[in-house]
C-alpha cells in the first residue's frame, strides 16, 4: 500500500488503473486507425498526430510542428523522415533563403490519409458523445486537460530537479 500526500492510502491496483484506462484507450484508438489504413504502412500515434498538424495548417516548417505537437525537433524530424519515406509528406524547396528552415506538407497520398484520419477522429467522437451525456463529455475533457497540465508540470518539475543535481556535482 502507498501513501499520498493527503494522508489516503491506494493499493498498487489503483494506482495503475488509470494508466491502464489511458493505454487502453490510446490502444483502441491505434487499432481503429490503423484498420481504416490498412493499405499504408503502420503509423503511430505520433506519425497520426503530425499528419493531422499538417492536414489541418497545409504548410507548416519542424519548429512550428514541434510547438503544435508539444515535441522536441529531434523526434519530429525522426517522424519527418518516416512519413516522407512512406510517401506521406514533401519538403518544400526554395521557400525562403534561410535553408535550416524546412517547410512541409503533405502529398497527394499524405492528404488521403489525412481524410481518412479526419472521418476516423469523427467517429470515435461520434462514439464517445453517444455513451456520454454533454455534462459528462464536458466534465471528461476538462478532466483530462486538467490531468495532461498537472502531469506535464510535474514532468518539468522532475526534469529541472534532475538538472539542478546534475548541475550541483559539476
Amino acid at each position: 500500500m502507498f501513501q499520498s500526500n493527503n494522508n489516503m492510502q491506494y493499493t498498487t491496483q489503483e494506482q495503475f488503473k488509470l494508466f491502464r484506462l489511458i493505454g487502453q484507450i490510446r490502444h483502441q484508438i491505434r487499432r481503429a486507425v490503423n484498420v481504416r489504413l490498412a493499405h499504408v504502412p503502420s503509423l503511430s500515434l505520433e506519425m497520426v498526430e503530425l499528419l493531422m498538424v499538417l492536414g489541418d495548417n497545409k504548410v507548416a516548417s519542424q519548429q512550428e510542428i514541434a510547438v503544435l505537437t508539444l515535441k522536441d525537433k529531434a523526434s519530429i524530424s525522426r517522424i519527418i523522415n518516416k512519413l516522407i519515406a512512406y510517401g506521406l509528406v514533401s519538403l518544400l524547396t526554395n521557400h525562403t533563403k534561410d535553408q535550416r528552415i524546412k517547410l512541409l506538407k503533405l502529398t497527394t497520398k499524405g492528404n488521403q490519409v489525412y481524410h481518412l484520419l479526419t472521418d476516423t477522429v469523427n467517429e470515435v467522437y461520434k462514439l464517445t458523445k453517444q455513451q456520454l451525456s454533454s455534462g459528462e463529455y464536458h466534465l471528461l475533457t476538462e478532466l483530462l486537460m486538467r490531468l495532461t497540465i498537472q502531469l506535464d508540470l510535474s514532468t518539468q518539475g522532475i526534469s529541472l530537479k534532475t538538472n539542478e543535481a546534475n548541475e550541483s556535482r559539476s
